[in-house]
């Protein structure tokens, strides 16, 4: 597979990893500062911003809020975990959904002395940027994921895209809402699923359905899941405009069951103006309370 050129110049070759990262060599060298030293890493590279977007586990915009642990600086490789708020979901692996999310890279900084990589320093708190996640588990996100290095993240700024790597140069100065619909696009969630974005949402008091096989869904369990955390970042949004929601999940037949306190003309123009752009009418069921499902 042809990949984004590395360079041949690192000492030691070597396969390592930061939780799933894999990594094509890491070289550790002192800098003319004494407190600081420059980690060079050569990460596995992508062929396409395409191939990126679809090896990403989970792909999301964030804030950097807080340092959740951090290992010595003098350690042989140290390496950061940090927390970082969800403000946009582009992609969820299946049974993810949180709030925020852990974030580890190489280096770490302990008092004035400091290891980091040479082309993508610590991040700082109040960063914002689109992520491209690795590794990881799915059990609430408690384990941290990791970006393949300069590749994995593009910072915002003033919502201005401004990427680590100069592999992707192309993207510097797009605004994070083009950019984000770059990132559809290459996921081909407006395109492939272009149905369902056309249809409306189906308004339920009780119903039956043919469970089906995942197989058989209108889409893929990542982007059902994808499309279930959009929701849930407007929970709160919602309930300040009066849109009470009960829970909304996956169903047997493949599609979303959104359960609302009160279903109205008025609380369903709300919601779907809500999350217009982000969720595909199409897939959604929308119910009062806890509706009578029958299988």
């Amino acid at each position: 597979m042809t990949t984004l050129q590395l360079s041949s110049k690192i000492a030691v070759v070597a396969a390592l990893s930061l939780g799933a990262i894999m990594l094509a060599a890491l070289t550790i060298m002192q800098t003319p500062n004494f407190n600081t030293r420059t980690i060079q890493v050569e990460y596995v590279g992508y062929k396409d911003f395409k191939e990126l977007a679809e090896s990403a586990k989970v792909i999301v915009t964030g804030t950097v809020e807080s340092i959740k642990s951090t290992s010595n600086a003098s350690a042989q490789i140290p390496s950061t975990t940090f927390e970082v708020k969800i403000e946009r979901i582009s992609k969820l692996s299946p049974d993810g959904g949180m709030g925020t999310v852990m974030v580890q890279q190489f280096g770490s900084k302990s008092g004035r002395f400091t290891v980091e990589e040479a082309d993508n320093p610590l991040m700082k708190m109040g960063d914002e940027y689109v992520f491209f996640l690795v590794g990881g588990e799915d059990n609430g996100w408690q384990v941290p994921y990791g970006t393949t290095g300069p590749y994995g993240k593009f910072q915002v700024i003033s919502g201005t895209i401004y990427p680590l790597s100069q592999s992707w140069s192309r993207y510097q100065g797009m605004s994070l809402y083009q950019f984000l619909g770059e990132v559809d696009s290459a996921l081909g969630v407006k395109t492939t699923y272009s149905s369902l974005w056309e249809a409306k949402p189906e308004i339920v008091n009780q119903t039956e359905w043919k469970i089906l096989p995942p197989s058989e869904y209108p889409a893929p369990v990542w982007l059902l899941e994808t499309w279930i955390g959009k929701i849930g970042l407007h929970w709160d949004e919602l309930s300040k405009k009066g849109v009470i929601l009960w829970s909304c999940g996956r169903v047997g037949n493949g599609k979303l069951l959104v359960s609302m306190d009160v279903v109205s003309n008025e609380t369903v123009s709300t919601f779907m103006e809500t999350i217009q752009g982000e969720v595909p009418p199409g897939i959604l069921m929308i119910a009062k309370g806890s509706p009578a499902i029958a299988v």
